[in-house]
């Protein structure tokens, strides 16, 4: 009977680990360039009551925004800016720049937004004409180029004054929170099962041994 204990909580592990992904995707529908998380279920985690829920990152593409920003920028395809934070190159789909002291683009993290030439992207003022393929142009004069990595082997574009919104839906998610507290449903009833069936043993056990 271990065995039903084990799939039983095995099933609650893993709808509890839905319903955190859920309130972590829902907490960020507002996060633009935020990719929400899907939970599923391996076959090794159904069987094997220490094995980890599986999960992949939902890279459809969200709705574009305007936001009248001239360093805002939104990217349309499968692709990330490339951004250096500290000594380090890091990617990431959030296009809400803007200049420091020093004139180095940079984005509400902090990290440096890099040129597609190598080095960081250096701009004079803010009044700027950022095109589809990352030129940066003051005035008619191109001064930078802003370095996307493509991430499925097309060319990504780029969209000035707009943001990615989240692609998190609502509607998904309430549906994954209601599938998810179904399974926990499930789950508890197999420990209720077990709990009856180890009292009648136990009941007839001590029958017998009278």
């Amino acid at each position: 009977m271990s065995g039903l204990l084990e799939s039983a909580m095995s099933i609650l592990r893993l709808s509890s680990a839905r319903l955190g992904q859920v309130s972590e995707n829902v907490g960020n529908v507002s996060t633009p360039g935020y990719k929400r998380s899907v939970a599923y279920r391996t076959l090794q985690a159904a069987l094997d009551a220490e094995a980890t829920a599986g999960s992949y990152q939902d890279a459809t593409q969200g709705k574009l925004q305007a936001t009248g920003a001239s360093l805002d920028v939104a990217i349309e395809g499968a692709g990330a800016f490339e951004l250096r934070d500290g000594e380090q190159l890091v990617q990431s789909r959030v296009g809400q720049f803007h200049r420091v002291d020093d004139g180095r683009l940079a984005d509400g993290r902090g990290r440096i937004v890099q040129d597609a030439g190598g080095g960081d992207v250096v701009l004079a003022r803010d009044d700027v004409t950022i095109l589809p393929d990352g030129t940066i142009l003051d005035g008619q004069r191109p001064v930078a180029r802003i370095a996307v990595r493509a991430t499925d082997g097309s060319e990504p574009s780029l969209r000035q004054a707009m943001v990615e919104a989240s692609n998190v839906t609502l509607g998904d998610e309430m549906l994954s929170m209601m599938t998810a507290m179904r399974e926990a449903e499930g789950g508890a009833r197999l420990v209720q099962v077990y709990d009856e069936l180890m009292g009648r043993a136990l009941t007839v056990l001590g029958q017998a041994g009278r």
